[in-house]
């Protein structure tokens, strides 16, 4: 009687952390997937942001070669 209520206490211990191992291991691939597709996004804005900047820069230059071309020409 007494090895089969130690059996038990074992069999429903060893069910227990295998199934606490699974659901830290579930919501571990959860927070990892969604930590990569914050991760993609806010790469994808700070590449926006940056070419953003290099046009700004770019439309500045421009500017900067027009008003030059314009008081030449006066």
């Amino acid at each position: 009687m007494a090895i089969g209520h130690w059996s038990f206490v074992l069999c429903h211990l060893s069910f227990v952390l295998c199934h606490w191992s699974l659901v830290i291991g579930h919501w571990s691939l959860v927070i990892g997937y969604w930590s990569l597709v914050i991760g993609y996004w806010l790469l994808a804005i700070n590449t926006n942001n940056k070419q953003r900047t290099t046009n700004n820069e770019q439309q500045t230059t421009n500017n900067k070669q027009q008003i030059t071309n314009n008081t030449k020409q006066r």
